[in-house]
C-alpha cells in the first residue's frame, strides 16, 4: 500500500498455498481463483506485517517457565526466519540490584536457574546467524532458596558385629563432595560423643557401652546442601572394651617337652599370654611362663596329672581363660 505496487506471489498454479516473504509494511492481498470450466472467484484481504520477512529476523513470542524441587526452567516461544538462533539468559536481582548471566550466546530457548530467594527480572535476547536480534524481560518472584545442590539422607542402617557397630547412611546428592559427621547422644548420661568426624565416607563403626541412645548422622556437599537424621537406639553389649576369645588348646609332644599353644581371636593387636600348671595329685599350682605376646610356650612336665591353664589378656584390661586336663606318662 505504501508502494502502490501489485507483486505477483504465484501464477496459474495449482497449489491453494503459498509462501510469502514481506516487509515490514502494509498490503491488500488478492487471490483469483479458475475453476475448470472457466469460472472466476476472488477475495481480496487486507494485511498488516511488523516483521521484514526479507531479512534474516527473530520474534520472542512469550515466556514459560516450570518450578522443579531445586531449580526452575526458564523457556521462551519464538519464530525466526531459518538457521541457528542463540540466546542470552540473564537476570537482574531487584533486592541485591546486581545483574547475573546463566547463560551467554547458547543454542536452547530453555534454561535451567538456581536462583536465591528474591524479586528478579528475568531477561533473555536472542540473535540470528544474520545478525536479526529481538529481547525479552518479565518479572520473577522466588520464595525458596534453590541455588543449592540438594543433600538428602534416606534413611539409616547398621550391622552388630562383635568389635562393634557399624552404622550408614543412604543419600542421594549430584555432588561428588560429600562429607558425613556421625553422633551418639547417650539418653542415659545426658552426654554427646563423636563417633566419626567430617568424612566422605557414610558408614562408622561405633563402639558403644549398653545403654539408650540417639544416633545422629550429618551430611553436606561442597556446594552447601545439608540434611541430618536422628533413630533411637538401644544397645545391650559393652564394645567400648576390646575383646579376646580363646579357642582351643593345641600340645605337640616333643619327648623331652610339650609345645602348648591356644587359638584365640580378639580385635586387640597386643594381647598377652600367660601358662600355669595345676598337679592334681600334689594339689599344687606352678608357673609355666610369666606374660608374653606368644601364645605359645615349652612345657617341661614330669609324669603326673595336670591342668595346663592358660590366661589371656587385651591391653586394656579384658582377661578370658582356658584349661585342659593333660596325663603325662613317658
Amino acid at each position: 500500500m505504501d508502494k502502490k505496487i501489485w507483486v505477483t506471489l504465484a501464477s496459474d498454479s495449482t497449489d491453494s498455498t503459498v509462501t510469502w516473504k514481506p516487509e515490514a509494511k502494509s498490503y491488500y492481498i488478492h487471490v483469483e481463483i479458475t475453476a475448470p470450466n472457466g469460472a472466476v472467484a476472488s477475495y481480496d484481504s487486507a494485511f498488516s506485517s511488523d516483521i521484514d520477512y526479507t531479512k534474516s529476523y527473530v520474534k520472542i513470542n512469550g515466556a514459560t517457565w516450570k518450578i522443579n524441587p531445586h531449580s526452575i526452567d526458564l523457556g521462551v516461544g519464538y519464530n525466526h526466519s531459518g538457521g541457528d538462533v542463540l540466546f542470552k539468559w540473564q537476570v537482574y536481582n531487584l533486592d541485591t540490584k546486581k545483574w547475573t548471566t546463566l547463560a551467554d550466546r547458547y543454542s536452547g530457548n530453555w534454561i535451567t536457574w538456581r536462583p536465591t530467594p528474591g524479586n528478579y527480572w528475568v531477561h533473555v535476547e536472542a540473535i540470528t546467524q544474520g545478525g536479526a536480534q529481538d529481547q525479552y524481560t518479565y518479572c520473577f518472584n522466588v520464595g525458596t532458596d534453590k541455588s543449592k545442590t540438594p543433600m538428602t539422607l534416606n534413611g539409616m542402617t547398621w550391622s552388630v558385629k562383635k568389635t562393634g557397630i557399624d552404622v550408614g547412611t543412604a543419600y542421594s546428592s549430584d555432588d561428588k563432595n560429600v562429607k558425613f559427621k556421625w553422633q551418639a547422644y547417650n539418653l542415659d548420661t545426658k552426654k554427646w560423643s563423636r563417633i566419626a568426624d567430617w568424612n566422605g565416607g557414610n558408614w562408622a563403626t561405633w563402639k558403644p557401652q549398653p545403654g539408650n541412645y540417639w544416633l545422629h548422622v550429618e551430611a553436606a556437599n561442597g556446594d552447601g546442601g545439608f540434611d541430618e537424621q536422628t533413630i533411637c537406639f538401644a544397645v545391650s553389649t559393652d564394645f567400648s572394651k576390646n575383646y579376646i576369645d580363646l579357642n582351643g588348646i593345641a600340645m605337640i609332644d616333643k619327648s623331652s617337652l610339650y609345645q602348648v599353644g591356644v587359638t584365640y581371636s580378639s580385635n586387640d593387636s597386643d594381647v598377652q599370654f600367660r601358662w600355669l600348671q595345676y598337679d592334681v595329685v600334689n594339689n599344687h599350682w606352678s608357673l609355666v611362663s610369666d606374660w608374653n605376646k606368644s601364645n605359645w610356650t615349652n612345657w617341661y612336665p614330669k609324669n603326673g596329672t595336670y591342668w595346663i591353664y592358660v590366661e589371656a589378656r587385651t591391653s586394656d584390661g579384658v582377661v578370658n581363660s582356658m584349661t585342659q586336663g593333660v596325663i603325662v606318662n613317658r
